[in-house]
């Protein structure tokens, strides 16, 4: 089966990583080096094929008539009824949490972002997940402070005490997964072991990453007091663009 969709060019993918920060399902896949599929909206039904790091399906590539195509193939024979899968091997995306995986095979290896290939010795390739280097300021949050929503994919480091040594702990660095409305809690990732863990930031001693070119939730809350001071409720042109 193709897997099909709206053909997006490199150049325009953090736009489009961007537009879709708050959603978990996303069904973007990688044509070649310089255009990808986004079927998000507008594709077939190869979409809908789940991941799992032990398929029993592979994406290939074919040119067809000189036009690059992207198949969903089997790797052994399918029964009837057998959910059909492949592996995404998603990259790790910047202003993006990591995808814990939930496959339950033996061989799962914890996310669907694959790990990445280094040389090893004697020039073999050898497994390494290399995490993406944390490059901006920390800003401590004020008590009471959780944000939302509008902390979705982001970074932030929650403090620990150590058992029985109180004013002795540490910071774990975890991402923001998921915020479910009606607990008022946010599912964090945390670096490393992939631990999930569904927290009330309110009541967390903790830290939120501000990277370069990244809103600040304060500054948010400030434009929403702004756009609801001038006049009442805010007009289509008043919200935020997509």
């Amino acid at each position: 089966v193709e897997y099909v969709g709206v053909a997006v060019k490199k150049q325009y993918l953090d736009g489009l990583f961007a537009r879709y920060k708050s959603e978990r399902m996303l069904y973007i896949m990688a044509l070649d080096n310089d255009v990808y599929i986004d079927a998000r909206h507008r594709g077939g039904i190869a979409r809908y094929i789940n991941h799992s790091c032990e398929p029993n399906c592979a994406v290939h590539r074919w040119k067809v008539r000189g036009i690059l195509r992207a198949g969903v193939f089997a790797l052994r024979e399918i029964g009837e009824g057998e959910e059909l899968s492949f592996d995404y091997q998603w990259d790790r995306k910047r202003g993006r949490a990591v995808t814990k995986c939930h496959c339950g095979s033996t061989n799962c290896r914890g996310t669907i972002e694959s790990e990445k290939k280094v040389d090893g010795p004697d020039g073999e390739l050898d497994d390494l997940y290399l995490e993406e280097p944390l490059e901006g300021c920390w800003l401590e949050q004020s008590p009471g402070s959780s944000f939302g929503p509008q902390i979705m994919n982001r970074v932030v480091k929650v403090y620990f005490e150590h058992l029985g040594a109180q004013g002795n702990g540490e910071y774990y660095v975890a991402d923001i997964a998921q915020y479910d409305s009606v607990s008022g809690k946010h599912l964090l990732m945390y670096r490393g072991d992939s631990e999930e863990h569904w927290t009330d930031m309110s009541i967390e001693k903790w830290m939120l990453l501000e990277e370069e070119g990244e809103a600040s939730p304060n500054d948010y809350n400030i434009a929403r007091k702004s756009l609801g001071g001038a006049g009442g409720a805010a007009g289509g042109n008043g919200g935020i663009g997509g």
